[in-house]
């Protein structure tokens, strides 16, 4: 009699939680598929994250309005399918933190929810959380708790890690409201950003002998790849735990949180202020020297072999234009902002970084590659084609000089030692260059008409050049504007 009354106890509780279960999910359904759809047709919710996640809907219709938000069921079932609880418990947390109109959590991150969200319930059933952490809704994401749920479980042993870790960090401040340092080693990097995303805290923290796993212990650590570039700057505030990296040395520069998320440094720096304050008293050693260039004063300052430009003293100085160099002191590479690029070089930044290039001594190029289309190396010295290019004629006060570079050949014609027409004329035909073998193409330096002086040159450099065969269609001389005596010499010689 008992087992069978213990029975019908078991099949009613069943039933209820059936019940409870199926009006939950009813509930949830109603109140979120609206808010999903809203979500996925406003880009909330990418849809191209739902693809990854869960099967696209069977659905030849070509309407987006339409289509996409019929991805709102598939993605509500998956967020269900992510909860471990029985009861669906947490579905309706999983379900606000992706559709909070406030930093909402990718949907990519749902596929850790049935570990950690296990892992909660079974922290929280042991009494392992403080009182204040015991509630799901406390957290923002699943970043947030895990975060909890690592310090929690770690905090036996973390006073351990952290002192020895200390040794392998440079600690640049340290007070009652941040902590600013620089981990000197890979495990350093994984002990301080053990709670954030950073592809610098990847890796076994496990197998590096710390007592608290990261987040990715699967993926390979970057640490070394950044440790050779310069310093990795881990920012954290003390009152809220919050934690940022700064990398000053990469370029561009990278301000991150926790997410691995840039963030806006200038908006940063006015919530806090004692932050700049700190990194404005770092001590990056005085300017190699500095350069006034076009009304304003730049910095310059040696970064391994190469240099870099900034606009103003310190480690907050914007950089302009960066140098890399190879160990054998050719140049690899330069960088710059877009106020640097080659639409917007001016004479005088021109001149600046033929000078800086020429005092590093830097000894040329890693590959035949032209970094600046008017920057060369050329017999020990870089310069401009004026400065470096081989003279092929000279005649009535009007210079040619070539350089050939690769697949084209590039000129410059120089009147009062002023560079008044390029011209350049491909050597193999290459997509790159959107032109073909012999096609010549021209550009006037000045808004003046093509004169008789200049197409008398120009016709003689076209005579004594085999390689050239015809304008180019993007050439902005076209025969039409030569003189009539010079268009009937390229006549005689069969060069239209």
């Amino acid at each position: 009699m008992k087992t069978i009354r213990r029975h019908m106890l078991l099949n009613e509780v069943l039933n209820l939680k059936q019940m409870l279960l199926e009006n939950r999910v009813e509930f949830l359904k109603a109140k979120f598929l609206p808010i999903l759809k809203q979500a996925l047709l406003h880009g909330l919710i990418p849809p191209s994250q739902v693809f990854d996640e869960v099967e696209a809907p069977d659905d030849d219709d070509d309407d987006w309005d339409n289509a996409v938000p019929r991805l709102a069921e598939p993605l509500f079932d998956y967020v269900l399918a992510c909860d471990p609880d029985p009861l669906k418990k947490n579905s309706q947390w999983l379900l606000t933190i992706i559709t909070r109109k406030n930093s909402p959590m990718p949907t990519e991150d749902l596929e850790h929810a049935p570990e950690v969200l296990t892992k909660f319930a079974e922290m929280k059933k042991e009494n392992l959380l403080p009182p204040d952490k015991t509630d799901i809704n406390a957290f923002r994401s699943l970043s947030d708790l895990n975060a909890t749920l690592r310090a929690g479980a770690g905090n036996t042993t973390a006073a351990d890690d952290e002192q020895t870790m200390l040794h392998e960090a440079k600690i640049i401040y340290d007070g009652d409201d941040y902590r600013v340092l620089v981990p000197l080693t890979m495990k350093a990097a994984c002990y301080f950003g053990r709670n954030t995303d950073w592809c610098t805290a990847y890796g076994d923290h496990k197998k590096m002998g710390l007592s608290q796993q990261g987040r990715w212990p699967s993926r390979t650590n970057q640490f070394d790849s950044y440790d050779k570039i310069g310093s990795l700057y881990i920012v954290e505030d003390k009152k809220t735990h919050e934690l940022w990296q700064f990398c000053f040395d990469t370029f561009p520069r990278q301000f991150m949180d926790s997410q691995d998320r840039e963030i806006n440094i200038r908006e940063f720096f006015k919530k806090h202020p004692k932050i700049k304050e700190v990194f404005q008293k770092i001590d990056i050693g005085q300017p190699f020297t500095s350069l006034k260039i076009d009304g304003k004063t730049y910095q310059v300052y040696r970064k391994g072999l190469g240099f870099e430009i900034t606009d103003a003293k310190g480690i907050l100085g914007n950089t302009i234009l960066k140098a890399h160099v190879n160990e054998d002191n050719s140049l690899y590479s330069i960088t710059t902002s877009y106020l640097w690029r080659n639409d917007n070089i001016t004479d005088e930044r021109q001149q600046a970084i033929i000078k800086l290039l020429n005092d590093f001594k830097i000894v040329g190029y890693s590959k035949d590659n032209n970094l600046y289309p008017w920057l060369f190396y050329r017999n020990g010295k870089w310069g401009s084609i004026k400065d470096v290019g081989e003279t092929i004629y000279s005649k009535a006060g009007l210079t040619w000089k070539r350089i050939v570079q690769g697949s084209w050949i590039s000129y410059a014609l120089i009147q009062n030692d002023e560079i008044v027409m390029t011209a350049t004329v491909g050597l193999k035909s290459t997509q790159s260059n959107l032109t073909k073998a012999g096609d010549l193409r021209i550009v006037m330096q000045t808004d003046e008409k093509l004169s008789p002086e200049l197409s008398h040159a120009l016709t003689d450099l076209i005579l004594q050049t085999p390689e050239i065969k015809k304008f180019s269609d993007f050439s902005t001389i076209e025969v039409t504007d030569l003189t009539k005596d010079d268009q009937e010499r390229l006549v005689r010689r069969g060069n239209q």
